[in-house]
């Protein structure tokens, strides 16, 4: 089956003869028309730079036009001749994922010469999409993290969520939920598989430029409900080049928090180099670096005292050769190999320090992709790329699985939640790998046809991605102390409830995808158009596509009483026989792509655009684990209080014997993009884009039959049933509107300002943490979890309805650079929670979601530098003060309600009415603020 499809994909390209090396390359294009206006077909076009000495040639089609495409971003010569007509020649700038577009008009050899300007791609009068490009001399003048990460700031409308992160993973959202983005790395997919983070973070160092997308993402580069950052490493040339580099921020340049209970001092060394140059002229280049970065967290205190320093310990290196054996062909190949430590981590502001774990990340990317321009008008490419995120995470504090409960001390056998304080250790250990290997073969064609010109583009892609999941509880798991009878049963109230996972093998998930695009942008003078299409075909593999025997070892059961069968007694149990693949096809995933724009004013460029687009969500590939008919399971056991005797303990129903519902669809997002863009002169561009998208069939695992009804007495729960997936109502839909004035830098300066005014609402919303997938959160799981419940529809916790930001630099005569970085963004939207009856969690709302919001937040971040001519090179000093105004406002509070559970919920709708010794004593306070003012000093030398 397989091998078939496949056949049908090559044959498929075969036909439509498309291209996709445009993921880390730019085009340049145009007309060539002779002194009195004609256009010229048959003229010479050549376009050469350093990053590509033997350059390339092609004749203009019949209507006068020509493109290059698959154009390293850089400076070229471009030269247009034909016999006596004369010639026209032009410095071109190459953007990333952009399109330069000259009109050459010839002049007689004896009056033409070279323009001094070069022509750079201020407005592309041909997309449809958002996106903006910027380099690597444009990140040096602004005070930015120098990462990869760093740099999605420069998205307008990109929201910075507040969420407490690691150095190794990040997520944001930007107009869709906070995994429903693409990250992209020199054109391949290194975002997280499973979670749709970022976790293939790398230094800035090594970035040439940065391309990011907010919207109108074509056929070509797959689907996302977010927005897509695609960052270019940089190549060698025939001239050698280096960078040294060394940041340093000192702890005791930063300034206090104002809340003394929530505080933490940062120290951070991070040296870097990067070199590189040619091997053999004009053919094969290399690039390689190594950068380091040493951080420690100290002075640490939360609201249980005080913590434990924490210290992070990366080292990076990375290496990339570069081969032009002819002028028709390009070969990159490149590797990155990273390990990260970080020691105590994940602490809460409510945590001992003893509840923390020392985690160990490796990460390894290698990417190899070949560009042959077969004829100037047809192009093939070729790419495959190897993804490595290798986790492990040890508890700081070690406990033997489950031993002898405590009942006067249960933080010493696990991880205790009094209700307002958590002490013990962390809940379990755990390794998590991910791998991705994906191939790309796609082609492209330039022709004229129906009076215009078209660039047809098509192709196809598989990748396989795989989770390797292993989870044993550290002691007796989550404690807590319960009260309700119901709760404690035949242990009589009060009593202790762990919930841990048991001991077994490791849980390996498949996820598999095809693509097949097909696209062609059709211009005909002012007019182009942009169709195309993109099927997709996932199949989800739980367990490597077996069921489990309790027989072979698969699971340790600890109690006679746990619920899971063991497959000896029953060889056709459900658990043994059902493997759980599904299969969403390509007929189910249909992803069609309009755009249009129209130049209203040829002298002017500018131009009006509008843009359709129906994209599946299912890149992040959770799936494949969360429905599996049997997880990495968890136990829950009711302890006596009195002897810590064991008197029952049961597999969490959600999590065993499940089932995938037939007919489901898979989630997709629609949406809309309107816009217009204006070049104003002197290097000034105005744009004003208005977006809609709603993201709908939403999959979550809920009970099949017998749902959870609650007791009379507001308890939990009678009639366990089995679970499945399928749709659920649940929705997500974003309406925004944005508008951006800048100015490229010219005349010693630059500045870039954008507002968005912008509106995040559903009732399907998993922002609130950085570990969660799709397919399997907390919702639809029981009574008060529910999408249908009224108050989940509200305005989403990723909703900020005001951003604004403002990007600005000026070079002074001394060659001082002075940069700037603005932004104002409206607070968190938060609501009262309480605990719901099944799990103890804090998702039952009390209000309308996002009734209430925190602070809104004004940061401004400052550089200064100085450049000095030393020998071959230049040495950079430069002093960054992030937060110059030490505004620290709260980003995030704890919006429970209750202390411990049952909060009741069925008897005091009105949360004010649940008795005073059942309230959380935290309730509104901070737990997150903007961090204080620091320094970061800063030293490099360029040549």
């Amino acid at each position: 089956m397989r091998f078939r499809r496949l056949l049908i994909a090559l044959a498929l390209v075969s036909l439509v003869t498309p291209i996709a090396f445009a993921q880390t390359t730019g085009s340049v294009s145009g007309e060539v028309r002779s002194p009195d206006g004609a256009a010229l077909p048959g003229a010479a076009v050549t376009i050469s730079g350093p990053q590509m000495p033997l350059g390339r040639t092609m004749t203009t089609l019949d209507d006068g036009r020509f493109q290059f495409s698959g154009i390293i971003p850089g400076e070229y010569t471009l030269r247009a001749e034909l016999g006596d007509l004369g010639f026209y020649e032009r410095t071109v700038i190459v953007a990333l994922n952009k399109e330069t577009q000259v009109n050459a008009t010839l002049q007689p050899r004896a009056t033409a010469a070279v323009e001094v300007s070069a022509a750079a791609p201020l407005v592309d009068t041909r997309s449809t999409d958002v996106s903006k490009v910027t380099t690597k001399e444009q990140i040096n003048k602004l005070p930015l993290a120098r990462t990869f990460t760093g740099m999605f700031q420069l998205a307008p409308g990109v929201v910075t969520t507040g969420i407490a992160i690691n150095p190794t993973n990040v997520g944001v959202n930007a107009g869709g939920g906070r995994q429903d983005n693409t990250f992209l790395y020199d054109g391949v997919n290194v975002t997280n598989p499973f979670f749709g983070d970022a976790y293939q973070d790398f230094a800035e160092l090594d970035i040439q430029e940065v391309n990011i997308t907010r919207g109108g993402i074509t056929a070509e580069f797959g689907r996302t409900g977010g927005f897509m950052v695609n960052g270019v490493t940089r190549s060698g040339s025939n001239n050698f080049h280096g960078d040294l580099r060394l940041e340093y921020q000192p702890s005791g340049l930063q300034a206090e928090s104002e809340d003394t209970t929530l505080t933490s001092e940062f120290e951070r060394f991070r040296p870097g180099v990067g070199f590189g140059g040619r091997i053999i002229e004009d053919h094969l280049f290399f690039y390689g670096s190594a950068n380091l970065y040493r951080q420690t967290e100290s002075a640490r205190v939360n609201r249980t005292g005080d913590l434990p320093d924490s210290v992070f310990e990366q080292d990076e290196f990375f290496g990339k050769l570069t081969l032009t054996p002819f002028s028709s062909v390009l070969v990159d190949g490149s590797y990155r190999w990273r390990d990260s430590e970080i020691s105590n981590d994940g602490i809460s502001s409510l945590e001992f320090g003893t509840v923390a774990s020392n985690s160990k990340t490796r990460d390894r990317v290698g990417v190899i992709s070949g560009l042959w321009t077969v004829t100037p008008r047809f192009t093939i490419e070729a790419k495959y790329n190897h993804n490595e995120n290798r986790n492990t995470g040890e508890p700081v504090v070690g406990i033997d699985y489950r031993p002898p409960f405590n009942t006067a001390n249960p933080a010493a056998v696990g991880r205790y939640d009094d209700g307002v304080f958590v002490s013990g250790a962390e809940a379990e250990v755990g390794v998590q790998d991910f791998f991705r290997d994906e191939y790309r073969l796609s082609a492209g064609f330039l022709f004229n046809a129906m009076g215009g010109t078209h660039d047809l583009r098509g192709g196809f892609s598989f990748s396989n991605n795989k989770e390797e999941l292993s989870r044993t509880a550290n002691g007796w798991g989550n404690i807590t102390r319960q009260t309700s009878a119901a709760v404690c049963g035949a242990a009589g109230a009060p009593c202790f409830r762990a919930v841990y996972r048991l001991a077994g093998p490791a849980q390996v998930s498949d996820g598999e995808t095809w693509g097949i695009f097909l696209q062609d942008r059709i211009t005909w003078d002012r007019l182009t158009l942009n169709l195309g299409v993109l099927a997709n075909q996932d199949e989800f593999i739980p367990n490597e596509g077996r069921g489990f025997d309790i027989l072979r070892g698969d699971f340790t059961v600890p109690v006679a009483n746990a619920t899971i069968p063991t497959c000896a007694a029953a060889p056709d149990a459900p658990a043994c026989t059902y493997k759980g693949n599904k299969t969403f096809e390509f007929e189910d995933q249909i992803q069609p792509r309009l755009g249009v724009a129209f130049v209203l004013d040829k002298n002017v460029g500018d131009k009006l655009y509008a843009n359709f687009g129906r994209y599946s969500n299912m890149d992040n590939q959770s799936f494949a684990r969360a429905a599996a008919p049997i997880r990495l399971v968890q136990s829950t056991a009711i302890i006596n209080a009195t002897t810590g005797a064991v008197v029952s303990d049961a597999v969490q129903a959600n999590q065993t014997n499940k089932r995938v519902l037939e007919n489901i669809d898979p989630t997709h997002t629609d949406e809309v993009l309107g816009g217009y863009a204006r070049p104003l002169g002197g290097g000034w561009v105005a744009e004003l884009w208005g977006m809609y998208r709603k993201t709908e069939d939403i999959i979550e695992d809920f009970p099949r039959f017998n749902q959870f009804v609650l007791r009379t007495d507001g308890t939990c729960c009678l009639g366990v049933g089995g679970f499945g997936y399928g749709n659920v109502p649940g929705y997500r839909k974003y309406r925004a509107a944005t508008v951006e004035v800048k100015k490229a830098f010219r005349d010693n300066w630059s500045v870039d300002v954008s507002y968005t005014l912008s509106r995040l609402e559903g009732n399907w919303d998993l922002d609130y943490g950085t570990q969660l997938f799709y397919s399997s959160s907390y919702i639809d799981d029981g009574p008060f979890l529910y999408v249908t419940e009224p108050n989940r529809d509200g305005i989403l916790i990723g909703d900020r309805t005001h951003i604004g930001k403002i990007f600005a630099n000026y070079v002074l005569p001394t060659n001082t650079t002075l940069g700037g970085y603005l932004r104002y963004q409206s607070g968190r939207p938060w609501e009262v929670r309480g605990r719901d009856p099944l799990y103890n969690t804090t998702f039952v709302y009390y209000e309308e979601a996002g009734s209430r919001r925190t602070e809104s937040w004004t940061n401004f971040d400052f550089l200064v530098s100085q450049e000095l001519r030393l020998g071959p090179g230049e040495v950079r000093l430069a002093v960054t003060v992030l937060n110059l105004f030490d505004s620290q406002p709260e980003l995030a509070v704890d919006s429970s309600f209750c202390q411990t559970r049952p909060c009741n919920p069925v008897d005091t709708p009105n949360f004010n009415d649940i008795p005073a010794s059942n309230r959380n004593a935290n309730f509104g306070n901070a737990t997150l603020y903007a961090p204080p003012r620091r320094i970061v000093l800063s030293a490099g030398y360029s040549f």
